[in-house]
């Protein structure tokens, strides 16, 4: 058998916006279109010469539709490697023509299963499997196939094709933000999973002294039967703004791993952070110094033991709290002489996050839990010099910072600690102004700082800030229209700018 040199383009989409005018480009380009049921009947339908999965496999759907594209020769198509002539072969031999590109989405499974609240039985019947699978294929494989698993990729995707500038670096953007759309997807069905569990474990009500403001009655409603992560070992009984206050800062010491980190939350920000192979004393102070005014009446979360040393450091200002995996007994007999203290103990590694909940007065709003933090490997550098290994450290923990900061929020770090925090802005050109104030009424140096956005920046204005205080570098999302704007200014100031690709809002 003579070589296929035919290319495919597998498309199989719940959201059909934009799909005809794209497969329409696609053939242009040379490409043969195969599709499963509903995306091939509308592209038929809009005269375009379509394959269906089932007539290029030979096999059947089955089950109504629910397996039909789980075939080897679909994942065989997709994966197999073209530069090397034994995968070619075998291809060849299998009669496994190349599938160049995998349009996927995915069905609706927040929309239909959790917002509208259906039993565990109907809502397994959307959980698509065919699809993240098709799309985890085609981004392992990203250098011969490209995942497409967004609608909005669809123009940038055509024109490097048209314009014969698909580039390594383009192919690796779609296949990491495929990873990430499929570990949203699953986060989704898991957290579901997961709710399902805590409503069939029978959730113990305890009473709390008020909530937020005296007057507003409050209660924790705490799953039974499982084991719990927090020891209460001293002190009143938590708050309700205690126990959120708890919340964010477990969710930011859980981002930095077994790295040794120390934080101060104050209204669910962090006002104090600090990080590195010291000791805990030292990360302490370092914290206490990013905010001192703020740091008062604040609760510390830290992932080392607490010792006498630290112990004494603490007691020099007023915390309402300390949560830590342990206590010396030295620590505890000095902090103890603080009477309306919190004394906790956490053991990290069965502290799960899961999803969101929020009532509102148009009913509950649910999320899968909160976006991974994107590693420096995952970036795109835009603008200005290159980072070393090391300044790409002190720039992710900018990025860990602020996604922990409410929106608006901007975080300038240096040194291993955070010297400028600001949270909560409607306006991000205020949130950078004000972060820069914080840093410098504190007398922290800003010169070779780093810092990060919630937010994109489309305009030029925070860029020149940060420059006109010797910020280093700059991490955002990237995202805007006028992202040219920023890189432009980066470029002109000499500032490093780096894009994330994920916001991180926090309302």
């Amino acid at each position: 058998m003579e070589e296929n040199l035919e290319r495919y383009a597998l498309i199989s989409v719940y959201d059909k916006s934009g799909i005809v005018p794209f497969a329409y480009g696609l053939t242009e380009q040379g490409y043969s279109l195969l599709a499963t049921g509903g995306s091939a009947k509308l592209l038929r339908k809009e005269g375009l010469d379509v394959l269906e999965v089932s007539e290029f496999t030979e096999e059947p759907e089955l089950f109504q539709g629910r397996l039909k594209t789980l075939s080897p020769k679909i994942f065989g198509g997709i994966l197999y490697n073209r530069d090397q002539e034994e995968d070619r072969k075998e291809a060849i031999n299998a009669q496994m023509p190349p599938i160049d590109i995998v349009v996927v989405n995915f069905y609706p499974f927040v929309e239909e299963a959790v917002q509208k609240n259906l039993s565990l039985e109907e809502a397994i019947e959307f959980i698509d499997i065919g699809g993240p699978s098709l799309l985890r294929a085609a981004a392992k494989n990203w250098k011969h196939t490209i995942p497409v698993c967004s609608p909005s990729d669809y123009k940038e995707i055509l024109l490097a094709i048209e314009t014969n500038s698909l580039t390594d670096t383009l192919r690796q953007k779609l296949a990491a933000k495929t990873f990430r759309t499929v570990l949203e997807y699953d986060e989704a069905i898991s957290s579901y999973f997961d709710q399902h569990l805590l409503v069939s474990d029978a959730p113990k009500k305890i009473s709390l002294s008020y909530g937020e403001n005296p007057g507003q009655e409050a209660f924790l409603l705490q799953t039974k039967n499982k084991e719990e992560p927090i020891t209460h070992l001293y002190g009143k009984e938590l708050s309700y703004n205690n126990i959120l206050d708890l919340d964010s800062g477990i969710q930011l010491i859980k981002d930095f791993g077994e790295e040794p980190a120390c934080a101060i939350l104050k209204h669910t920000n962090p006002c104090g952070l600090a990080w590195g192979e010291k000791k805990l004393c030292e990360l302490f102070e370092q914290a206490f110094s990013s905010d001192p005014v703020s740091a008062f009446g604040g609760i510390i979360i830290t992932n080392r033991e607490v010792d006498a040393l630290t112990a004494k450091k603490v007691n020099e200002s007023f915390f309402e709290g300390i949560l830590a995996p342990s206590f010396s007994s030295e620590a505890l007999d000095i902090l103890k002489t603080k009477k309306n203290r919190r004394l906790l103990t956490i053991n990290f590694e069965k502290v799960a996050l899961l999803s969101q909940s929020k009532s509102t007065v148009l009913g509950t709003l649910h999320q899968s839990k909160y976006p991974e933090l994107v590693k420096p490997s995952f970036w795109e550098h835009k603008a200005g010099p290159k980072l070393s290994n090391e300044d790409e450290a002190q720039l992710h923990k900018a990025l860990l910072a602020v996604k922990h900061l409410k929106s608006n929020a901007i975080a300038l770090t240096k040194e291993n600690k955070a010297i400028g925090l600001a949270a909560g802005h409607v306006s991000r050109v205020d949130a950078c102004a004000h972060a820069i104030l914080k840093a410098k009424s504190f007398d922290h140096s800003l010169e070779g700082s780093f810092i990060a956005s919630d937010a994109f920046f489309p305009f030029r204005d925070c860029v020149d800030m940060a420059a006109e205080s010797r910020v280093k570098a700059i991490c955002q999302p990237g995202g805007s229209i006028r992202d040219d704007e920023s890189i432009e200014a980066c470029n002109e100031l000499g500032v490093s700018l780096y894009f994330c690709g994920q916001r991180y809002f926090k309302h």
